[in-house]
């Protein structure tokens, strides 16, 4: 599937829905995401491959509970190993509260962890507003 290249360095998200695509839960999945940099050079394509596992949503709603405040969400993912749902819940929270750097030096703690430090400073970097 080809997605929009963003416009600034942020965190995409893909809904997979959106591409009719379907996980089963409990099973393991090879991802590949490539950044095609030349279409007729390929050597120099950039590809990152990891291994996700869709987690039972009855299964984690069950040790979550349910009537989890929003603000709670992505420590309680992060907490319980479900990644995607820590960083989309930090990143909802993010977007209803702009000025709240605490959010993003949250997220960025959710990053490092995964071998994206670098990552996350440059996005704490640019979405930080300076100091006065």
């Amino acid at each position: 599937m080809r997605l929009l290249q963003p416009v600034r360095l942020c965190i995409q998200e893909i809904q997979l829905s959106d591409y009719h695509v379907k996980l089963p839960p409990g099973n393991r999945h090879q991802w590949s995401v490539a950044l095609i940099l030349d279409q007729d050079e390929p050597s120099g394509n950039i590809v990152a491959t990891g291994i996700i596992e869709r987690a039972d949503r009855n299964k984690l709603e069950q040790s979550l509970s349910s009537d989890m405040a929003k603000t709670n969400a992505p420590r309680r993912y992060a907490e319980a190993d479900i990644w995607h749902d820590a960083i989309a819940a930090i990143s909802d929270l993010i977007q209803s509260n702009k000025a709240d750097g605490e959010l993003l030096g949250q997220r960025a703690s959710f990053l490092e962890p995964g071998g994206l430090g670098e990552v996350a400073a440059r996005m704490l970097a640019m979405q930080t507003p300076p100091a006065q």
